[in-house]
């Protein structure tokens, strides 16, 4: 119960940083949604001609952000935060789903996985 409990501090903590575009770092910033907002404004994915080289390279972030700015009338602000809390709920959800998959390994082989050190097999599993 404990650790849930600081887990769920954890979240809390990680989610309140999200909360001011201010604290969007500087690789998303000139990157990651620079990507998405030119991608919006064209109205689709493009070569840029330009040649900058941050666009060489597939980017799962930037089509990501770019539902962001995909936002009617919205300003930066709305887009920047909308941007960090999908990223926010994709990463938490990978997370999760990871944790759960260990924990089903653990209920079949419970000294092989570390969630099943702790005891988080449900019971009807842990029978079987």
């Amino acid at each position: 119960m404990l650790a849930i409990g600081f887990g769920f501090v954890a979240l809390l903590a990680v989610y309140f940083l999200i909360l001011s575009p201010e604290n969007v770092q500087f690789d998303s910033r000139w990157k990651h949604l620079a990507l998405a907002e030119d991608y919006v404004a064209y109205g689709g994915i493009r070569p840029l001609r330009e040649g900058w080289v941050f666009d060489s390279r597939p980017h799962f972030t930037s089509y990501l952000f770019s539902w962001a700015f995909l936002l009617p009338k919205s300003r930066l602000f709305d887009r920047m935060v909308l941007s960090a809390h999908l990223e926010f709920m994709t990463s938490w959800s990978r997370l999760w789903s990871a944790f759960r998959r260990s924990c089903a390994a653990s209920c079949r082989a419970p000294t092989r996985a570390p969630c099943g050190r702790f005891g988080f097999c449900s019971r009807r599993a842990s029978l079987r």
